[in-house]
């Protein structure tokens, strides 16, 4: 049920202006981190990871949904994702969120380290939508719409 409701959500989202997240790129001997900086008022659906990774909230406040189940986390904070999961995320305050991957052959090439930590089939939007109140608001709100009605814009 948990994918069917993403990616109904994901359709809706890629018919409205994408919100921009820029994203880092950082590496050290064995270790890719990937850095994005998501603003207040976003609704994000992540990309889905192949692999189990370290996910650390360095700053901000937002919900996010994982395996059904939904979390208020707020800076500072630190939790694992287990291989082939996907995040929902309303974001509350502007948040940078980073995950930390192993990287044992220490490659640089964004093409390569997406396909080896990001599933084929995965699809992730972003959408700008200040007049919320959290995941399950939203989710209900755009339920409930008929029209694909989006504001804000992009995806990262």
């Amino acid at each position: 049920m948990e994918s069917t409701m993403l990616q109904s959500i994901q359709k809706e989202l890629s018919n409205c202006e994408q919100v921009e997240c820029p994203v880092e790129h950082n590496f050290s001997e064995g270790i890719y981190t990937r850095t994005i900086h998501m603003p207040a008022g976003a609704l994000i659906v992540g990309k889905q990871h192949k692999t189990q990774h370290l996910n650390v909230i360095l700053q901000g406040h937002c919900e996010v949904m994982i395996g059904g189940e939904i979390q208020d986390i707020k800076a500072p904070y630190t939790f694992e994702s287990l291989a082939g999961s996907q995040k929902l995320l309303y974001i509350f305050e502007d948040t940078i969120w980073m995950t930390i991957h192993v990287n044992e052959d220490n490659e640089t090439n964004d093409a390569i380290l997406e396909d080896r930590y990001i599933m084929k089939e995965s699809t992730h939007g972003v959408v700008h939508d200040r007049d919320n109140d959290g995941i399950n608001s939203d989710v209900n709100k755009r339920n409930k719409q008929s029209s694909g009605r989006c504001t804000g814009s992009s995806s990262s």
